[in-house]
């Protein structure tokens, strides 16, 4: 069965099927505690007196909270969900469509979700939803409120949230929307009049779902579908565009052309990037330009689109977003992921 209630429309679940979304619900526990190799630490002070301070007056509401499910759930695992909540209180610099803010825009997700999405995906996704709210609005097929509910709520959810980083954040939804396509696609088949058409119409999307996929390959994490006609950075900022997965295949671009430095923006390259043996000179340093020139600048995603660079005592905010506009309007010499190389020595 795709979803719950088997090929009936109305009425209570089958026991097998509340047994199967209690057997879901335990995988989900377990799981979870085995990423984190079943620690049970407990909290300690600190733990409880940052909890109490940037959730007063209900701090010690919220100390309960965490105390009960960490019985069932990893404390860290907790722990990290509240911070979660913390942060989407005091919101995060994000770029999104030419815009900043720190404490988003209630149709990010959405439209996040339209541009990182493959095309065949999308359209059977939306196909799925319209379909199933179709099938309940018509023949009362309650089964397809185990899709469309869960899938509405989540999505309010984190519409409603001001942390607006990454698509990442939207990923518990796509489980939804796969049972949904799935079950689409499964109708289509089983269809007795034009079965052969329905059939190469689900090879085809499948096909077609392929194809993007090997398009994108190795570089998933600045992904964009055909929709997004500028540079990706205008679109999305921080892990959308750019995170610090390209620096080894940046590294080997440099090298192979004799480079061991490079001045560069890159989210994670002053931690990392020596370990591939180039040598990192902070873009963002205002000191940098005192330094030896390089013959390369490598500038991630987020810091073209402005949100990932710091604020700096002085700096207006519209200082900080264009920090680094001069290369916007540069042609890179490569594009690596989400890294726009750039020549400095005017070659």
């Amino acid at each position: 069965m795709v979803l719950w209630g088997g090929g009936g429309g109305g009425g209570p679940p089958p026991p097998a099927a509340v047994a199967q979304t209690g057997l879901a619900l335990l995988s989900a526990v377990l799981v979870v505690n085995a990423a984190y190799f079943f620690d049970r630490r407990p909290f300690n002070e600190g733990d409880t007196n940052w909890t109490k301070f940037v959730f007063a007056p209900r701090g010690e509401l919220v100390n309960g909270i965490e105390y009960a499910l960490s019985y069932v759930l990893p404390p860290d695992f907790v722990l990290g969900a509240v911070w979660q909540m913390w942060h989407g209180r005091i919101g995060h610099l994000a770029g999104f469509l030419g815009m900043h803010s720190e404490t988003g825009w209630w149709y990010y997700f959405p439209v996040a979700f339209a541009l990182k999405t493959t095309l065949p995906f999308l359209l059977v996704s939306l196909a799925a939803l319209g379909w199933g709210t179709w099938r309940y609005a018509r023949a009362r097929e309650t089964r397809h409120l185990f899709v469309l509910v869960p899938f509405g709520l989540y999505t309010a959810f984190v519409m409603l949230s001001g942390i607006n980083i990454g698509v990442r954040h939207y990923l518990p939804a796509y489980t939804f929307l796969f049972v949904g396509a799935g079950a689409l696609l499964d109708s289509l088949i089983r269809q007795k009049r034009a079965r052969a058409l329905a059939i190469a119409c689900v090879v085809g999307v499948l096909a077609w779902a392929g194809v993007e996929a090997a398009r994108a390959f190795p570089n998933y994490m600045p992904y964009m579908n055909q929709l997004a006609t500028r540079p990706h950075w205008w679109y999305l900022s921080d892990s959308n565009v750019e995170w610090g997965d390209d620096l080894r295949e940046v590294a080997l671009y440099l090298r192979a052309r004799g480079e061991t430095r490079v001045r560069a923006a890159l989210l994670g390259g002053g931690r990392t990037l020596f370990f591939h043996g180039v040598e990192y000179m902070d873009l963002l340093d205002p000191k940098v330009g005192q330094r030896p020139a390089t013959r390369y600048a490598a500038v991630g995603g987020s810091y073209l689109n402005g949100s990932t660079i710091p604020r700096r005592e002085g700096m207006t905010e519209e200082q900080r977003v264009n920090y680094l506009d001069a290369y916007r309007h540069r042609r890179p010499e490569v594009v690596i992921g989400g890294v726009y190389v750039f020549r400095e020595d005017g070659r």
